[in-house]
């Protein structure tokens, strides 16, 4: 069985460890915490590390993200990498549904301000039923709460296809909001890359609604009309109009072009 992350009281000072197998230095937690600066946020930019955080600052901070990193940067045997695949699925299994729906209750898809407690939340259920008035979110949000909601929005839109169910995440004048903020703050290079990776999308995802859903059991699939063709045109083009739109520093990332091929 696998173990679950260390307990807090457990110091960075030593070799760590998430379960057999799979025991890490400190030196090398700061190597490979070094890759994934240089050679993965510039192409997954909604979870960057400050430079001035060390390995054992983040460990203290988000042991599943310090796991998750060293996972993805580290050469790990076959046997390894099934066992953390297993444990990182477990995790999202426990997590990530709670996580989209703090988000929602937490309106961190809402401007700053908006008061929480409304119909169809579990905040809101929970207020209700203590006979509270609603409450008001915090006025501010971080930038990490910025790229952590858009983050949200990317992954949905990404995976909801699998699902054959459009995103229960839609594009909102706030997210166009965090855009603009992170585009003016430029607290990190990636965030340039960020922010146009996220509006791409919203344009692509638009071009997907066109496309009539397709059930693979359904003995009469849906017709291609003539006008899902021309607002697929339409929405190709804009894309590529984007594209010339973009600094160079995003034009020169690797994957970026192919994205709207």
């Amino acid at each position: 069985m696998i173990n679950q992350i260390p307990d807090d009281s457990i110091r960075f000072s030593t070799d760590v460890e998430l379960f057999p197998g799979f025991r890490i230095s400190q030196q090398e937690a700061s190597d490979r915490l070094d890759v994934y600066r240089r050679d993965y946020v510039p192409h997954f930019p909604f979870v960057p590390v400050p430079s001035s955080m060390c390995a054992s600052e983040l460990y203290v901070e988000s042991r599943v993200l310090f796991w998750t990193i060293l996972a993805v940067v580290s050469p790990l045997g076959d046997k390894v990498q099934m066992e953390f695949k297993a444990w990182f699925r477990r995790y999202l299994a426990e997590h990530l549904v709670m996580a989209i729906g703090l988000v929602i209750d937490l309106r961190l898809d809402k401007h700053a301000g908006h008061f929480l407690g409304g119909p169809k939340t579990l905040l809101g259920d929970a207020w209700t039923s203590m006979s509270k008035h609603p409450i008001k979110m915090k006025v501010h949000q971080t930038a990490a709460d910025k790229r952590a909601v858009l983050g949200v929005y990317h992954i949905t839109n990404l995976l909801s296809p699998y699902f054959r169910k459009s995103t229960i995440f839609h594009w909102s004048t706030h997210l166009a909001s965090c855009c603009e903020n992170l585009t003016e703050a430029r607290e990190y290079e990636s965030d340039i890359y960020l922010v146009s990776l996220v509006r791409m999308q919203h344009l692509a995802d638009r071009g997907f609604s066109a496309i009539p859903a397709i059930d693979p059991f359904d003995p009469t699939p849906p017709a291609f009309h003539a006008v899902t063709a021309m607002a697929l045109d339409t929405v190709h083009r804009e894309l590529e109009n984007y594209f010339k739109l973009q600094p160079e520093i995003v034009k020169q990332i690797r994957t970026f072009p192919d994205l709207i091929t």
